[in-house]
């Protein structure tokens, strides 16, 4: 490996005490080798995402990669797989979901022009309504059949990405820009914080911690498209910075959660807080107000639009490996 192959990277240490060189690196000799010949697949391009992207992590915390690449097994979708790596003496979990390239750009195309799964009824046609309501929206994503359309667009976002310097003739990322459209992308995350809001927070009494900073995280990233039309970093207290106008009690509960995640031992399915009236009732006013925006964003802007506006500095951060 060398070492300029690693100047995309933010030499960041969370709360695991692990630098995204290290991450990075024994991911690629220790964890795609491994990958490539027990799943026949092989990998051209990838994103890390879940709590580490989003500066969420905590010591407790695994290693979520995603990747695309060609294998002849068609039908590989979102399929959850476990592998262990090295890091000096420390043993680390890397959560790893494969995609088929070929099965996932064909389903992106064919809901080009509307994602069918991940609707809200707010700016979809008659027809479209008629097929899908909120409150039948299952709020956990991943589980859905074409969870490949979601990982896809996380990788579009992801601040850092990953690919096969041999196959790197295959990966046109001006191609994959202009495959999906802005709306559809801020529709992914509305449907997502729409669904933790009604789901798991409305008449409960106590909610998981990362629900909370999950949902805020997905709030902050439409309001930041919609408002600056450009692309918004990944990790949450950036986009904080960036310009979410917080009043101040809001802002201290933000912190709050963010420390007792921070700074937790436990399981993130353990980590729980007492309803926050002060979050959910600023949860749901935000809500109220991206509805209404992205019922009238324009319907045809590509997300190649976006990054055209973003400052070259912000756009994503290439590793080739």
């Amino acid at each position: 490996m060398q070492k300029e192959e690693y100047n995309a990277l933010v030499y960041n240490q969370d709360a695991l005490g692990i630098d995204d060189k290290e991450i990075y690196s024994t991911f690629f000799k220790q964890i795609i080798p491994k990958i490539e010949e027990n799943r026949g697949i092989k990998i051209l391009f990838g994103n890390q995402d879940g709590s580490r992207a989003r500066g969420m992590s905590n010591q407790s915390s695994d290693i979520d990669m995603h990747f695309f690449g060609e294998t002849e097994n068609l039908e590989i979708t979102y399929e959850l797989m476990c592998e262990e790596g090295q890091i000096a003496d420390r043993t680390i979990v890397y959560d790893l979901a494969p995609h088929c390239l070929k099965r996932t750009l064909e389903n992106v195309t064919a809901y080009g022009d509307v994602i069918r799964k991940y609707p809200t009824v707010f700016y979809r046609t008659d027809e479209e309504k008629k097929k899908y309501s909120p409150e039948n929206i299952h709020w956990n994503i991943r589980y859905r059949e074409d969870g490949e359309i979601f990982e896809f667009i996380q990788f579009l976002i992801a601040d850092t990405i990953f690919i096969n310097r041999q196959e790197k003739e295959k990966v046109d990322m001006n191609y994959f820009y202009r495959l999906v459209k802005t709306v559809d992308m801020l529709d992914l995350q509305f449907v997502r914080a729409y669904g933790n809001y009604n789901n798991l927070m409305i008449g409960k009494e106590e909610v998981l911690v990362r629900k909370y900073l999950y949902t805020l995280y997905e709030i902050f990233f439409c309001r930041w498209m919609i408002e600056y039309g450009t692309r918004p970093p990944m990790v949450l207290e950036e986009l904080i910075r960036g310009g979410q106008e917080l009043n101040k009690d809001v802002r201290q509960s933000v912190h709050r959660l963010m420390e007792v995640n921070r700074t937790s031992t436990g399981h993130k399915t353990k980590l729980k807080c007492c309803v926050d009236v002060v979050l959910n009732d600023y949860i749901g006013e935000m809500l109220e107000q991206l509805q209404d925006k992205i019922a009238s964003y324009d319907r045809e802007e590509r997300y190649a639009s976006i990054i055209e506006r973003t400052e070259p500095e912000r756009r994503q951060k290439i590793i080739f490996y």
